[in-house]
């Protein structure tokens, strides 16, 4: 990563704040966001710092119009370890294993996702009994959420990181 110079990577940042946040915006089917593939993306490609800075200004941004609510704060934080663990791929990127890296890191993410909210809408939420036949019955209503999350996340991540992919070996070819 570190042979492109600054205005590429500073062009696609802009370009990956302006998707995420789109993609919460637009109409779509529940859970259907660029969201996930966007932070392990970004954290695959960019330090810790910045990748945390682009998926949570992002976050905020789209917030701001969708509004705030008590789960916020967990959704964040899980998009935040989401994110995080896109840096498993850093170095990966230009191997022949990305792509079963990528389905299980994508998948990964949206099962950590499902589990950790679902979680705490049970925990903190009023509509569930307080006992395992009531996390029980979050899990299960949480199921077609979960299915949007981990079909948006698996298509999201293999066309931004099939694009990664495909212009760093165009450009090993270009400067070869």
């Amino acid at each position: 990563m570190s042979k492109l110079n600054l205005k590429p990577q500073l062009l696609i940042a802009a370009l990956l704040l302006v998707v995420l946040i789109t993609g919460r915006l637009v109409p779509h089917a529940a859970n259907f966001t660029p969201v996930l593939a966007i932070a392990l993306f970004a954290g695959s490609f960019y330090p810790k710092y910045l990748s945390t800075i682009i998926v949570v200004a992002a976050l905020i941004v789209s917030d701001i119009v969708l509004g705030f609510t008590w789960i916020t704060p967990v959704v964040y934080l899980t998009i935040l370890l989401i994110t995080l663990g896109g840096g498993a791929l850093r170095k990966k990127l230009e191997q022949t294993r990305l792509f079963k890296k990528v389905v299980l890191l994508s998948m990964g993410g949206g099962i950590v996702f499902f589990l950790v909210t679902n979680f705490a809408v049970w925990a903190f939420g009023m509509g569930y009994v307080h006992n395992m036949a009531g996390l029980i019955h979050c899990y299960v209503e949480g199921i077609p959420f979960f299915r949007n999350t981990l079909l948006s996340t698996l298509l999201y991540s293999s066309v931004l990181f099939g694009m990664a992919a495909s212009v760093q070996r165009r450009y090993k070819t270009v400067t070869a």
